[in-house]
């Protein structure tokens, strides 16, 4: 969803591509063989523009490759696309967050190319989704606290009950005279 929002604006805005392949695997291939394959697979049918980034992750392979359209070249040299891949995705990849790891470098090649086009892009902040055995015991041990003040609020106030109940048994007011 993220990585559509910042592709569709980038587009709108500049008219690059970028497009985003994940497999699990491309045996019997090398990532460059998948790479130009898939760009010819994109020629047939559409023609396709010098001024699109081809994405592709291979999970099972651990792979990643970014692969620059001529016209983006000045925008995303290789040397930054390598840099993007080895400081910005593959730390997230390491830490199991593959999501997080094609978001941030999506995001920083957008943020590239719109620069270099001379236009702003909206900021997209990447949130970790939370777990939903962590999401579980938050709302839990909330019920548990919300449950535990409630009952002590109906403690307080049957105790401040019982004593006015009391007071009232007595008369209520004294004058602090005995006669």
């Amino acid at each position: 969803m993220l990585i559509e929002r910042q592709v569709c604006e980038l587009r709108m805005k500049t008219s690059a591509e970028i497009v985003v392949v994940t497999v699990p695997s491309i045996k019997p291939m090398n990532i460059e063989e998948y790479t130009a394959k898939m760009f010819e697979k994109w020629n047939t049918g559409r023609q396709i523009k010098n001024n699109s980034v081809l994405v592709i992750l291979v999970a099972n392979d651990r792979t990643i490759k970014i692969e620059i359209g001529y016209e983006l070249q000045n925008a995303v040299p290789e040397i930054i696309a390598s840099h993007i891949i080895d400081e910005v995705m593959i730390p997230e990849f390491k830490q199991g967050k593959l999501s997080k790891g094609l978001v941030l470098g999506v995001g920083s090649i957008s943020r590239l190319i719109a620069k270099e086009s001379g236009v702003n892009l909206a900021r997209i902040k990447y949130t970790d989704p939370i777990p939903h055995r962590l999401l579980l015991f938050n709302l839990t041990l909330i019920s548990l606290i919300a449950a535990a003040i409630i009952s002590l609020i109906a403690k307080v106030r049957s105790r401040n009950a019982a004593y006015c109940r009391r007071d009232a048994a007595f008369g209520g007011f004294s004058s602090g005279f005995m006669r």
